[in-house]
């Protein structure tokens, strides 16, 4: 179980309310330390003043207009003075609500004469005190003898503290979009496409990563650009001397032994495949315009002409719309999944497309004898072969790498499957809107 979120902007949310809370506790426990006791010892001086006055007015006044004096104090003041008629040692009630300090304070201005006790259902305070042999109970609502916290301060504490956590998260979510957009751009890198420049905003840690990004872009651009460039003219290079060797040995069949003279030319094709498959790993297709188009039918082309040249393969096209697609790239990826299947599978091959919520899925089945030594998607990388189970067969092992790239290129991506009953399945998804 995670206890902690694993997103940037989840993480630092969090430890700024930690923060904050921990910064609010601390404010309480100042204020409990430093403001509350004077603030207890203080609470007990209105309610000696008040008992005082009490005391002195009913002392001062006749006993007939004491009862009037007290209906007056009991209708407009905040407490109530009662009289009490019962013997002195009657007493109910609990001590367990007085505050310690406030029973302190009054005990020692008023001496052993005070009798307090609080009432069960409203815990009020009741005070006892004599006047002139008559005991009178001066009753205090409770709010008047705790000290609480308004509940307005703790409204706006609660209040600073969610605007707080908000303002924070605002602030990270705008980095957190930027550091998202740096991932993005490395996760199309790693797709092999070309991403677009990303904007040097922001504080000066987000804009230096994202100016080196830029340039690190720029580098591998460069790099790709000179490597496919090498390649390719070596290749072509190499495929002008081999056309001559080619010639001179056709035309020097009289005097040269007819099998050396098969053989040589063999060997001249197998080299000239491989340059042609060097030519066109080295051709990205990334400048070719997406068109829309029929994606059946350039299956069907495709698979057509290897009907023309005695391969036998069975189709099964499902129906979906026209999309955007670099045709000739596509016909590339299909060609190089096809020959791949004859040079391993003889003749079983089929060709099968279906449309699966807008994404179109291409499959390339043969009966061969699969891959079994290696995990089949490791024949994906370039100039990886696995003969051992698929024949010692000629090639550069870089078909596959080839359609990978293509795949990738329109947003999708090659897989390798062994086939159940024997043979290989090579899957291209990609979406087709």
């Amino acid at each position: 179980m995670r206890l902690l979120p694993s997103t940037l902007i989840g993480r630092t949310a969090l430890l700024i309310a930690a923060l904050i809370i921990i910064s609010q506790v601390a404010w309480f426990g100042i204020v409990r330390m430093f403001f509350i006791p004077p603030l207890r010892a203080a609470r007990a001086s209105p309610i000696v003043s008040t008992i005082v006055m009490a005391r002195t007015a009913l002392e001062a006044l006749p006993d007939d207009r004491r009862q009037a004096f007290l209906a007056g104090v009991n209708a407009h003041q905040g407490f109530r003075i009662i009289q009490d008629n019962s013997p002195l040692a009657t007493f109910t009630g609990s001590r367990k609500e007085i505050p310690v300090d406030l029973e302190a304070s009054l005990g020692k201005t008023f001496g052993s004469s005070l009798l307090l006790k609080t009432e069960p259902k409203t815990r009020d305070l009741w005070i006892r005190f004599p006047v002139r042999g008559q005991l009178y109970w001066l009753v205090l609502p409770r709010h008047r003898i705790h000290l609480l916290f308004p509940l307005d301060l703790l409204i706006w504490v609660a209040l600073g503290l969610i605007i707080a956590i908000i303002g924070a998260y605002l602030v990270i979510f705008r980095l957190n979009r930027q550091l998202h957009k740096v991932l993005e751009a490395a996760r199309s890198i790693g797709r092999g496409e070309t991403p677009g420049d990303l904007a040097e905003t922001g504080p000066d840690e987000i804009r230096d990563l994202s100016r080196g990004f830029n340039q690190m872009a720029e580098g591998l651009q460069k790099l790709d650009s000179e490597r496919r460039l090498m390649l390719a003219g070596i290749s072509h290079d190499l495929r002008t001397p081999l056309t001559r060797l080619r010639i001179g040995i056709e035309l020097a069949d009289n005097a040269v032994e007819p099998a050396l003279c098969h053989g040589m030319i063999h060997d001249i094709e197998d080299m000239d495949s491989i340059l042609m498959q060097f030519l066109d790993y080295a051709r990205d297709g990334s400048e070719e315009a997406p068109q829309l188009a029929d994606f059946n039918q350039i299956v069907f082309d495709v698979c057509q002409r290897y009907e023309v040249s005695g391969k036998s393969i069975k189709t099964e096209l499902d129906d979906f719309p026209p999309f955007k697609f670099r045709k000739l790239a596509i016909r590339r990826m299909l060609s190089n999944l096809i020959d791949n299947a004859i040079r391993y599978g003889g003749q079983e091959i089929e060709v099968v497309t279906q449309n699966k919520k807008n994404r179109i899925v291409l499959k390339v089945m043969d009966r061969g004898p699969g891959i079994r030594n290696v995990p089949p998607n490791q024949l994906i990388k370039p100039f990886v072969r696995n003969d051992s189970s698929r024949g010692n067969q000629t090639g550069a092992g870089l078909g596959l790498t080839i359609a990978d790239r293509v795949a990738r290129m329109h947003g999708g991506g090659l897989s390798l499957s062994n086939r159940h009953g024997g043979g290989l399945i090579a899957i291209v998804e990609m979406p087709c809107q």
